[in-house]
């Protein structure tokens, strides 16, 4: 294991918020740079993913709050319509293919690192 870089009593203290709206930034924020932490000080690999599933089902979930909130208050002042809803659909989609051929390409790149079993000339 290696020493902390970030400072992890800010990065515990900011993830002891419950969830709620008003929380929410200070989740994430948190829980991104929990993620970095577990990164730096070289966990091995089943903590580490235990650590970050559960960091991006928060983060996911958190974004999926604030979404639906404000959906539901642009909904109440008659500020949303079906088409706007599917105009916002069709763009996340563009967003998501966008970022899963980012990491398909980083994804190549890591596969392309050389491991121990490479023939060193």
């Amino acid at each position: 294991m290696a020493d902390p870089i970030l400072n992890e009593d800010m990065i515990l203290a900011g993830l002891c918020a419950p969830a709620s709206l008003d929380t929410a930034d200070q989740l994430q924020e948190a829980s991104w740079m929990s993620i970095a932490n577990a990164y730096d000080r070289k966990i091995e690999r089943e903590p580490f993913v235990k650590l970050i599933s559960a960091a991006m089902t928060m983060n996911n979930n958190l974004g999926r709050l604030l979404v639906t909130v404000r959906v539901r208050d642009m909904l109440e002042r008659g500020k949303l319509t079906k088409e706007q809803l599917d105009e916002a659909a069709a763009s996340l989609i563009g967003y998501s293919e966008s970022a899963r051929v980012d990491l398909y390409k980083l994804t190549e790149l890591v596969a392309q690192c050389p491991t121990s079993l490479d023939k060193v000339s």
